[in-house]
């Protein structure tokens, strides 16, 4: 609950210092920082507790009601969608699936997802930067998108992994 007005009022003093540095589109830039991302990482963790607490309905029921007043802000709020996000995880959490092709499917999107999430909004700017819009942007943003994840995936996490096990092991 801190978390969400917190981040309005840096947003705020963001804006109004790139504003007076005379940076272009300074609200862009104040709400485009890891700092104002932190309102949907504060999401995850409530969730996360409510699921440990089993207080699932308790925080659907507080979720519903901030998503509700997230959806008159814009569709591009990282707190509408973090929330939805979170409220999506908590209605299938207990979800049990015993199709062993969608465990895999799962499993998959798991080992990649943090990866994926790194990489998106890099890839967005560049696509962003060459102007390309409608069904090329989608094509592109979602393939660029899933092999950066991979690559690095594979080329950056797995041997740091590797690495920090064997340092773990000395």
């Amino acid at each position: 609950v801190v978390m969400i007005p917190a981040t309005f009022v840096f947003s705020k003093a963001a804006e109004m210092f790139f504003g007076a540095l005379s940076a272009s589109l300074p609200s862009m830039l104040a709400c485009d920082n890891p700092i104002y991302s932190l309102n949907t990482f504060a999401m995850g963790i409530c969730a996360w507790y409510a699921w440990k607490e089993n207080r699932e309905k308790d925080f659907l029921k507080i979720a519903a009601l901030l998503l509700t007043g997230f959806i008159g802000l814009n569709m591009y709020n990282r707190m509408l969608w973090g929330m939805l996000a979170a409220i999506i995880m908590m209605l299938f959490i207990n979800l049990e699936i015993k199709n062993d092709v969608i465990v895999k499917i799962i499993k998959v999107l798991g080992r990649y997802s943090f990866c994926l999430y790194l990489v998106h909004l890099p890839v967005i700017e560049i696509i962003d930067y060459y102007k390309i819009t409608g069904a090329a942007y989608l094509l592109l943003a979602t393939v660029l998108s899933v092999v950066a994840a991979v690559v690095l995936y594979h080329c950056v996490e797995q041997p740091c992994g590797r690495l920090l096990r064997r340092l773990g092991e000395k």
